[in-house]
């Protein structure tokens, strides 16, 4: 990639969300009613099978629009003690530029992240569960699915 393709890709990148995005200030949509996540199902289930998984397992999906006009949703994968970002036209998690790990990404405070784009408050974590319990959609996934 040249020097002009390199800078427009960061470029873009700077539109995408962020971990740090605030979710007081985005705003939620139903994942089964939009073009893009609609297909949540099949998506949650190869990236599971991409764990193989082979037990029964819940996750939460909370799809969100950010003032940008970017729509994406966050997959809250408790058992594999995961959040996964998954964007519009994405159809393998797998891909996703974040996927965190609950035991290794999650630190205390804002001082501790540091700049890190990998790494999350505790607080940050308990609020998109929060949010997630509220307006989000828990998708149960049985094992016959993940054959």
């Amino acid at each position: 990639m040249g020097r002009a393709g390199f800078l427009i890709a960061l470029t873009l990148l700077d539109f995408l969300p962020t971990i740090a995005s605030c979710q007081g200030h985005l705003e939620t949509f139903k994942v089964s009613e939009d073009k893009f996540f609609s297909n949540y199902r099949p998506v949650l289930v190869n990236y599971l099978r991409t764990r193989h998984v082979h037990a029964e397992t819940q996750a939460c999906i909370l799809g969100q629009k950010d003032s940008g006009g970017a729509y994406f949703s966050w997959v809250i994968w408790p058992a594999g003690h995961q959040i996964i970002l998954w964007e519009d036209g994405v159809t393998a998690l797998e891909r996703s530029r974040r996927l965190l790990d609950l035991d290794k990404d999650v630190v205390s405070t804002e001082a501790d992240v540091n700049g890190s784009d990998y790494r999350v408050t505790r607080q940050w974590v308990k609020d998109l569960e929060d949010r997630c319990d509220k307006e989000g959609l828990r998708v149960d996934v049985k094992p016959a699915e993940l054959k």
